[in-house]
């Protein structure tokens, strides 16, 4: 039996190692300052975060450990350079302090020397054994290259170990299994533990991050939504609520988290664009026009912009400031970059602003970036056919007929008036008999093929038109007010053959009549009509 003296001992031993678990649990106390900056940083507002460490280190000029997070500050706003220099000073200071290792260690990983970043993490590590600071640091300079993710999560892992209750290294873990693109889940599952141990938008935010990555939007959405309720002013969370909220093409919705985003960052000037673009979107082209008005003047604005820009005024209606936005992104953009798309929407401001030939030539660039659009080449045809300029009309209709799987019964239409118009009426006849072929209950094919048949037939001898005029008045005469015009044509033609041909004034004069009836005011019927009549 042992005695009561070593029992005591021993019992007091397990006390006092529960108590140094219990120690080293513990969170280290950070100093608010440092707390606050990087927030702010996590949350865009960098100068805000750097104006709050540098205050702190003047407040506390003795405190290495300051120094690391100014540099760490400074590399997320990739100013490698200037993150050196606040590690060097830490470690000039205190070269005891194991953080400023760290920075170092992630300067060398940045610079592709992963044997000095070692030494420089062996040394932060020897400094700071069980220091969980050290190590959530040490786990994340790691991440900056997927090449490292086996080492940054081992340290994760060991500091996990230690206090199992820190939230932030569950963050951590999540960040480097959500780097390894298999391990989602896991990812997920980390965050998750994060946000049970203490509730935070940092680590609900990138629960959405993994269902946007996995094109899970509704639930992206959720827990973005669910990160700012948590906290209102949680920048990044906006900005990508925005993003899936224009991926899933609710462009209002789009439009509003981004407007929060931009109270919110500390940048608003270098996402004006994508601002911009969501207003573009949401068809607000006067507010999106706003929002572009002063990027577009900028030297270095970019081909994107300018693209951008000059359609949204297009859809504005603002046709001569789209062309002249167009004109200054053509000069700049790169071959490779100008689409076909661009050609198109410059073609068609130029339509608008009544300049034909060049809006033609506009819409012929788009073409040859993208031969298979049928809409731009039935656009040139009815653009020179409009313009009175049948014979030019004629090659695009051809076209347009070749280009399609089924041509339809207006293209036919179309290029039997453009031969018509051309003088070519063997060729109209006979897409005139095509579209009767397709349309056998309409009038209007008839009545455009007897009229060409009566340009064939210009002494009516032949009678060629008679059988068609004779189809319309039978199609036509089912609905006359939906006919009139063809029916008119008909019957104008029908007394003009059965009185130069027949010679039969009394069926020339029932046809007058009929066209009374369509046009009761036209002078020369009535005239016509008291010539035969006397």
């Amino acid at each position: 039996m042992k005695s009561k003296v070593s029992m005591k001992n021993g019992l007091l031993m397990m006390l006092l190692m529960v108590m140094a678990r219990v120690a080293f649990a513990q969170p280290p106390v950070i100093n608010p300052s440092i707390q606050k900056a990087l927030y702010l940083v996590e949350t865009e507002q960098t100068q805000k975060a750097i104006q709050e460490i540098d205050q702190a280190i003047t407040a506390s000029p003795t405190d290495a450990s300051l120094f690391f997070y100014a540099g760490y500050i400074q590399l997320k706003v990739n100013n490698k350079a200037k993150a050196s220099e606040y590690f060097d000073k830490g470690v000039k200071l205190n070269e005891k302090e194991p953080l400023n290792y760290v920075g170092k260690a992630q300067v060398n990983l940045l610079d592709g020397k992963p044997a000095d970043a070692k030494l420089n993490f062996d040394k932060a590590l020897s400094l700071g054994k069980k220091n969980i600071t050290v190590l959530k640091a040490v786990g994340e300079a790691y991440l900056v290259d997927s090449k490292y993710l086996v080492e940054s999560i081992n340290i994760l892992n060991k500091a996990k170990g230690i206090n199992e209750t820190d939230f932030e290294i569950h963050i951590l873990l999540g960040d480097a299994f959500l780097q390894q693109n298999t391990n989602a889940g896991q990812a997920v599952s980390s965050y998750e533990r994060a946000a049970a141990l203490k509730p935070n938008a940092r680590a609900l935010y990138k629960v959405g991050l993994v269902f946007d990555r996995a094109k899970n939007y509704e639930n992206s959405v959720e827990n973005y939504n669910k990160a700012i309720a948590t906290d209102a002013n949680y920048t990044p969370a906006y900005k990508d609520l925005g993003e899936v909220y224009y991926k899933i093409k609710e462009f209002q919705k789009a439009v509003q988290a981004y407007e929060s985003y931009l109270k919110l960052t500390e940048k608003p000037e270098a996402v004006q664009f994508q601002y911009a673009f969501y207003l573009f979107a949401a068809k607000d082209y006067v507010k999106a026009n706003e929002i572009f008005k002063p990027l577009i003047s900028k030297p270095d604005v970019k081909s994107v912009t300018l693209r951008f820009a000059a359609k949204s005024q297009y859809e504005a209606g603002n046709f001569a400031e789209a062309i002249a936005i167009y004109d200054k992104y053509f000069s700049q953009a790169k071959k490779d970059e100008v689409e076909a798309n661009d050609y198109e929407f410059y073609g068609r401001g130029l339509l608008k602003l009544k300049k034909d030939s060049l809006a033609i030539n506009g819409l012929r660039k788009s073409l040859a970036l993208n031969p298979d659009q049928i809409e731009l080449i039935q656009l040139i045809g009815d653009t020179y056919y409009k313009g009175k300029k049948y014979k030019e009309s004629i090659a695009p209709y051809k076209e347009l007929i070749a280009k399609r799987k089924k041509p339809q019964s207006l293209d036919y239409y179309n290029i039997g008036r453009a031969y018509y118009y051309n003088s070519q009426f063997t060729e109209a006849d006979s897409s005139f008999t095509k579209l009767i072929e397709m349309q056998p209950a309409m009038a209007i094919g008839f009545s455009w093929r007897a009229k060409t048949k009566a340009n064939l037939d210009p002494d009516q001898t032949q009678g060629l038109a008679k059988p068609d005029f004779e189809k319309v008045v039978e199609i036509g005469s089912v609905n006359p007010e939906k006919n009139k015009n063809d029916l008119y044509d008909a019957y104008n033609y029908m007394a003009s053959y059965f009185y130069n041909v027949k010679h039969d004034k009394a069926t020339t004069i029932t046809y007058y009549e009929k066209m009374l009836q369509l046009k009761p005011d036209d002078a020369t019927v009535k005239e016509n009509l008291t010539i035969l009549k006397k």
